[in-house]
């Protein structure tokens, strides 16, 4: 068996989709759907391919999880502002079925 690429150890200043979903440690295919809504700044090549550069890259991943983070906590607010549990509470798909196993 052949083994797996090891990360180099020091980034360089441009990088390909895969070895910045590498150094972020997120999907390569996440990384496409960033790069085509805006989420991170990219620069296409002539062979249709994308180039990152490495302290864009690191300045939008920090933006990007600081927007997450900020919903995350609007839905909270919104959720609780209406008396509905937070998300992940109870267990998620199980119905009451309304009867009374009890007798």
């Amino acid at each position: 068996m052949t083994e797996p690429p090891t990360p180099p150890t020091r980034w360089p200043s441009l990088l390909s989709v895969k070895q910045a979903a590498e150094m972020v440690g997120v999907d390569h295919q996440t990384m496409r759907v960033w790069v085509r809504e805006g989420v991170l700044r990219a620069r296409k090549q002539s062979t249709g391919s994308f180039v990152l550069s490495r302290s864009e890259l690191l300045i939008d991943i920090a933006r990007h999880r600081q927007d997450v983070a900020a919903n995350r906590a609007r839905g909270a607010q919104w959720r609780a502002a209406r008396g509905l549990p937070p998300t992940g509470a109870g267990d998620a798909g199980e119905v009451d079925a309304g009867g009374d196993d009890a007798a």
